[in-house]
């Protein structure tokens, strides 16, 4: 059972970091279900690892995005991306430290995340580009 679903309102019309956010649900879900079959720490950090990893990629790309075009809120989405980025350190700390009861700590962190990274931060760019041409996601 997925811990987040693709919406098509997800969609922000920019292939790239559609497949990007569309990778990163499926990792999520990955985590979430290796979570709920009880896998080894192993196998669900590993997983969780990638996403951090890839959530990293993601950011590079956008980010570049982001300044090719000029965004007037680049500065705050970069801010916005340096935080992420140190609380995704301290939970893969807490990750290889900690362990106990911090996997669907960090999962439901993650989904909350992921969707208003999409729906918020993420559209704000690309209605920006879009000349405010994107909806809003319900």
């Amino acid at each position: 059972m997925p811990i987040l679903e693709w919406k098509e309102c997800f969609t922000l019309g920019i292939e790239q970091f559609d497949n990007h956010h569309r990778h990163l649900v499926d990792l999520l879900n990955r985590a979430h279900d290796d979570y709920l079959a009880d896998a080894d720490v192993v196998r669900l950090t590993a997983t969780l690892h990638e996403f951090f990893d890839y959530a990293m990629y993601h950011f590079k790309i956008e980010e570049q995005y982001m300044e090719e075009i000029g965004y007037a809120g680049y500065a705050e989405h970069l801010e916005y991306h340096r935080n992420f980025s140190g609380q995704v350190a301290a939970m893969e700390h807490d990750l290889t430290q900690v362990w106990r009861n911090l996997p669907m700590e960090m999962l439901s962190f993650l989904q909350n995340w992921l969707t208003y990274d999409i729906t918020i931060a993420d559209a704000d760019y690309v209605r920006f580009s879009a000349g405010n041409n994107l909806k809003e996601c319900a």
